[in-house]
């Protein structure tokens, strides 16, 4: 996992994200501010602003993106690109009470779904680039990130935990025959 200094760093994010979460749920986006997070996380704003430059970024953040993207584009090498990345959506997707909240937090505030866009953006270009290269690769990434979005919504508004696995599945179906 790293140096004592990584961990702690990833340990300090996680509980910026936890109490933002929780602060946000409870109070809404809107009236909860940074310095209200970092207190609720013990750690000071300045470290906050670092770890995620935004408060949007606080709730958005689905940990370490470089061991994603690497462990994505070996997943993706292993099979089907469209089966393995689906596969590799659900073994890291958490279907347990915290992350329903999350994301009804998430699609319940404009902030937070208009930054979730921008990060799905950024998404495709790293599924793409495990796909494969030209147009092909960036269609079956973004219809990907489409069956993704799917998914997560039809959770979010069901309210249950429990079933996401499913819903992945069914959202991928399409897209598992097309290759």
């Amino acid at each position: 996992m790293g140096t004592l200094r990584a961990r702690n760093r990833l340990a300090a994010m996680v509980r910026v994200q936890d109490a933002a979460v929780m602060l946000c749920t409870r109070h809404g986006f809107e009236a909860v501010t940074v310095e209200d997070i970092a207190r609720a996380a013990e750690v000071s704003p300045a470290s906050a602003y670092r770890y995620f430059g935004t408060k949007e970024a606080m709730v958005l953040w689905d940990g370490p993106s470089e061991e994603t993207a690497e462990a994505l584009q070996a997943a993706v090498a292993e099979g089907p690109p469209i089966v393995a990345l689906r596969d590799f959506v659900r073994q890291r997707a958490r279907d347990d009470a915290s992350e329903l909240a999350r994301q009804r937090l998430i699609y319940a505030t404009p902030a937070l779904v208009a930054a979730s866009w921008a990060i799905l953006v950024e998404h495709q270009g790293v599924i793409a680039k495990a796909l494969g290269r030209g147009i092909e690769a960036e269609v079956l990434a973004s219809a990907s990130l489409g069956a993704i979005e799917v998914a997560y919504d039809h959770w979010q508004r069901s309210g249950t935990v429990g079933g996401l696995d499913r819903l992945l599945v069914r959202a991928f179906a399409p897209l598992t025959k097309l290759r």
